[in-house]
């Protein structure tokens, strides 16, 4: 008979995360478990999905059941497992860290009193945890740092991964692209600005931005691009796995611009693996601590030191893009061949 492995969902989880979260239950259905998805959420939709009103119901449900383990995606996921373990029978709590929520919070709001009950939060559901997915292994160090986390608590790294493949398109000569939204912190400006600069010595570069919000996007373009390089600048909507496939496999390099903070130095962005898995030569800041030597050691992209841009261009103007090292890399860290052993291992070793 198989193992159960309940994931209970958040009301707000959004589709993206879902998505993510299939990855996961996949690797936990080939280690032969069986999955249950309790949702709150009537808009997510699964045949592995059992619905409910309230996270009280979940509560009750979660501390009649005899047996199986518990997959909590949020700290409140996890704090609700606890709460079942109370009421009812004992069950393993793995609690994935996607990131860090006291960090996530202050960043958004700004607001000391939240980042401080966020990072206490934080700290007890690792605590309450039996074991920890995180998607870097500098994630668990910080965890183990700064969070109170034992450094002998059972842990695997499952690094986010790319939903499009390269697609065997013809690149396009110097292309650099950006994909994604426009917020601040996704540092845009600074894409701009590189760019700008970098047609300062070679007007033979193009950057094609795929972004939904056309307008704002022009804002920036217009604040950060000189009037005579703007027609340098294309601007795409993609909606569809396959549009953003075709899309990234025509690019050489794509651009990852994250501040040097603590939320990003742990972080494993999903826009990455894209790049990488349709052949993509990523140009990155350093403050992406997991993947910065991997992209020189592979020899796929750029990476910006010091947010230093007049040495970054002097190294794109010097690279010789390859599409095959980044399909290398993706295929040999992201998707690595052991992970369905380690998966295993992880599950079954209580």
């Amino acid at each position: 008979m198989k193992e159960i492995i309940y994931i209970s969902l958040p009301k707000n989880i959004s589709f993206s995360v879902f998505e993510a979260l299939k990855r996961h239950t996949t690797l936990f259905e080939r280690s032969n478990k069986n999955i249950i998805y309790l949702s709150r959420n009537k808009e997510i939709s699964d045949e592995r999905i059992v619905y409910f009103n309230s996270w009280y119901e979940i509560l009750k449900f979660l501390a009649k059941q005899k047996h199986g383990d518990f997959y909590g995606i949020t700290v409140f996921e996890v704090l609700l497992g606890t709460l079942s373990n109370l009421f009812g029978n004992k069950k393993i709590i793995i609690f994935w860290v996607q990131g860090l929520v006291d960090h996530e919070d202050f960043l958004s709001y700004k607001v000391k009193w939240r980042y401080w009950l966020f990072n206490m939060l934080l700290k007890i559901a690792i605590k309450c945890s039996d074991k920890l997915v995180v998607v870097t292994k500098n994630m668990f160090t910080i965890l183990v740092n700064q969070y109170s986390c034992k450094p002998s608590k059972k842990h695997i790294v499952i690094n986010c991964t790319s939903r499009v493949n390269f697609s065997n398109a013809k690149k396009i000569e110097k292309s650099l692209c950006y994909i994604g939204g426009l917020s601040s912190w996704q540092n845009i400006d600074k894409v701009l600005s590189l760019f700008n600069e970098l047609l300062n010595s070679s007007k033979h570069y193009s950057l094609h931005i795929a972004t939904f919000d056309h307008v704002k996007a022009k804002e920036l373009i217009y604040r950060y691009v000189e009037q005579d390089k703007r027609n340098r600048v294309t601007l795409v909507n993609v909606r569809t796995s396959l549009e953003v496939e075709d899309f990234l496999s025509k690019m050489e390099y794509g651009f990852l611009i994250r501040d040097n903070i603590l939320l990003n130095n742990v972080a494993s962005p999903i826009k990455l693996a894209e790049y990488l898995a349709c052949g993509v030569n990523p140009i990155i800041s350093d403050s992406l601590v997991e993947f910065k030597d991997l992209i020189l050691d592979y020899d796929c992209g750029i990476v910006i030191e010091n947010e230093n841009n007049h040495q970054a261009i002097l190294k794109l103007l010097e690279h010789k893009t390859n599409s095959k090292n980044a399909i290398n890399l993706y295929n040999t860290f992201f998707t690595r061949k052991s992970l369905d052993m380690e998966i295993r291992t992880f599950l079954n070793d209580n």
